[in-house]
């Protein structure tokens, strides 16, 4: 869920993207060390942006969830989905540039569900003309 704070000042899908270059940018030593199939070696820095890339499009999604439910267990059910899809689909037996190529395609599909939001939804993420009853956030 975007911050109040930060979404006082931006709307709601600027605020996300900068939520979630951060999250991207904090989980990647965690994911790369503990959860990755392989080390990265010389795939680290494509794994790196395409896992960034990832996260920062799974934390607009979310925010969009957010914003128009104000659940934070219907925020949480889309996180565990999208961990457990990435557990389930991965395979366990790839070179780690196969592992870079598949966060990237996984991205690209998660962007291409972005694209489709902001088309309807706009920038604020939200329904047009329906105000959260936390307040505002364009």
């Amino acid at each position: 869920m975007p911050s109040r704070r930060l979404c006082a000042a931006r709307r709601a899908f600027r605020a996300a993207l900068i939520l979630g270059i951060l999250w991207g940018l904090c989980n990647a030593p965690v994911v790369d060390f503990l959860g990755a199939a392989s080390p990265q070696g010389t795939s680290w820095l494509p794994f790196l942006l395409a896992f960034v890339a990832l996260v920062t499009a799974m934390r607009i999604l979310i925010a969009w969830i957010y914003v128009n439910t104000e659940s934070v267990l219907l925020t949480q059910l889309m996180h565990a989905s999208s961990t457990g899809c990435l557990v389930i689909l991965s395979s366990m037996h790839v070179s780690p540039a196969q592992e870079a190529l598949w966060y990237a395609i996984y991205a690209a599909l998660r962007w291409g569900l972005v694209a489709i939001v902001t088309t309807f939804f706009g920038k604020e993420l939200r329904r047009s003309g329906e105000r959260s009853s936390a307040g505002t956030y364009g």
